[in-house]
């Protein structure tokens, strides 16, 4: 930190290939140290790492904190990320806090791999998103779940041509 301005990038740089080097979980926990650092590099980094790891359930907590004291969605994107993380949270919370459809849709998904009932659950409330969600998956297993969905979401145009997309995966 007391580095001359232009020593700094590089010093970030270096810091950069030695957090790549390090074992779980101490590379989440630096990671997520760095979700709050004045450097908007060191920030940077802390998300491409998560975003590329496993993120331990016991840092779930800590992502929430995080997330309520700055606001920052991208914090929840990362929980959305990965399942574990998703069935550890209260889904409907993640579900009203996250703005984009496409990371709504991934919190379904991931409730899907994890834990369908809760993700049925909440089919009626966003079926696009789940219906979207069965897309990726390519769950046929669903089929009569999504025929419902059409017969209530007729007159949705966008939900059409998701459900269009979804029946040809």
């Amino acid at each position: 930190e007391k580095l001359p301005s232009r020593d700094k990038t590089r010093a970030d740089g270096v810091l950069w290939r030695l957090l790549k080097a390090l074992p779980e979980p101490y590379l989440s926990k630096i990671a997520l140290s760095y979700l709050i650092h004045r450097r908007k590099r060191r920030r940077e980094m802390a998300y491409k790492i998560l975003r590329r790891t496993e993120i331990p359930v016991t840092l779930l907590d800590d992502l929430i904190v995080l997330y309520e004291a700055t606001g920052d969605e991208q914090l929840l994107h990362l929980i959305a990320r990965n399942p574990g993380l998703v069935v550890a949270a209260d889904e409907r919370y993640l579900l009203a806090e996250i703005v984009t459809s496409y990371w709504q849709m991934r919190v379904i998904e991931a409730l899907l791999l994890q834990a369908p009932e809760r993700a049925i659950a909440l089919a009626s409330e966003y079926p696009a998103r789940f219906v979207h969600a069965i897309g990726r998956l390519e769950a046929a297993e669903h089929l009569p779940l999504l025929r419902l969905l059409l017969a209530d979401n007729r007159a949705d145009t966008s939900f059409l041509g998701i459900y269009a997309w979804t029946l040809g995966k």
